[in-house]
């Protein structure tokens, strides 16, 4: 509502509180008006209602109102940016700071500083943010590791190779039409809901490019028969479609024949890893055969054999954990 020297602002809903406006602007016949006797009918007559309030509340200031008004009824001044520069009360508090801007000459600017104050815990000086750039790389210099050396390295593959994997050919089309595989054993199933893998590529590989722009690709679980497939994949030979008997999945994607399983992805995400890239995919089509996978441990080949079924592992343990797992 408009005043002398600018606006104030009045919530009005319960009828207590309109007959305590209607008698603080010396109007009491509006009290017993009918037409602004409950909520409901000050509602349906709000534009005749509003006009009245506004045609009183312009006659006086806002501290002329804060007077007439205050605690009496629900109320507030309209203030502007130098009203709260001028309030005492926001003085007192010291609920506006001047901070120094990052470059020395810039004049200081003023903020909204803490209006609380705890005796016991006081706050330090407000400061300025960082100038734009100030923190590049704040992330890299916090989280900086020690490179491990030639030595460690190789010990460190040595204990990652003493976990037994499957054997993949990954797969993917160039938007040339030129097609790109390397071989993976860094092959994890993520999620079921929604159907989720991953695969690792190491940046120094020659397709790592391909991969980390493709929009589809898929992913070949070797048979124990396909370790000639396997190495052919993990070399840089310009031979590796023209050799191994393939068909196009629906994105016209490769799928190596003769394999235990394959699943057609759409790249879901990608992710720095370090030395590799985290490749993962959405699954929109799958394929699943018997046969025995091809494993990888500890540098070599290995097939895994289906000769103790799962239940069989699985029942001893259950009766070992009395029939829970």
């Amino acid at each position: 509502f408009p005043a002398k020297d600018g606006h104030i602002a009045l919530g009005i809903v319960d009828d207590v509180f309109w007959q305590q406006l209607a008698t603080l602007m010396c109007r009491n016949d509006l009290v017993s008006d009918t037409r602004f006797a409950t909520r409901a009918a000050r509602a349906t007559n709000a534009a005749e209602l509003n006009s009245i309030v506004a045609k009183w509340s312009i006659l006086y200031s806002k501290d002329e109102l804060t007077a007439k008004l205050g605690g009496a009824v629900p109320y507030g001044p309209m203030n502007n940016i130098a009203d709260i520069v001028q309030d005492p009360h926001v003085i007192a508090r010291g609920m506006l700071a001047q901070i120094h801007g990052p470059s020395p000459h810039h004049k200081p600017w003023t903020i909204a500083a803490n209006p609380l104050r705890f005796g016991a815990h006081g706050h330090g000086p407000l400061t300025a943010a960082p100038a734009l750039g100030a923190n590049n790389n704040l992330l890299e210099r916090l989280s900086a590791s020690k490179e491990i050396d030639h030595k460690d390295k190789g010990l460190l593959r040595d204990a990652f190779g003493s976990f037994a994997t499957g054997v993949t050919i990954v797969t993917t089309r160039q938007p040339n039409g030129q097609l790109r595989g390397f071989t993976a054993n860094s092959f994890t199933s993520v999620s079921l809901d929604p159907p989720l893998l991953l695969v690792c590529i190491a940046k120094e590989a020659l397709s790592c490019n391909t991969f980390e722009n493709a929009d589809h690709f898929a992913v070949n679980i070797l048979a124990s028969d396909q370790e000639e497939i396997s190495s052919l994949f993990a070399s840089q030979s310009a031979e590796k479609f023209r050799i191994t008997k393939w068909r196009a999945n629906a994105q016209t994607i490769p799928l190596i024949e003769g394999t235990v399983a394959n699943f057609s992805c759409v790249r879901h995400r990608l992710v720095d890893g370090g030395d590799h890239l985290i490749l993962m995919g959405e699954i929109l089509n799958f394929e699943v055969r018997k046969g025995t996978a091809l494993g990888y441990y500890n540098g070599a080949y290995l097939g895994i054999g289906h000769e103790t079924e799962v239940a069989g592992v699985v029942n001893p343990l259950a009766r070992h954990q009395d029939n829970k797992i």
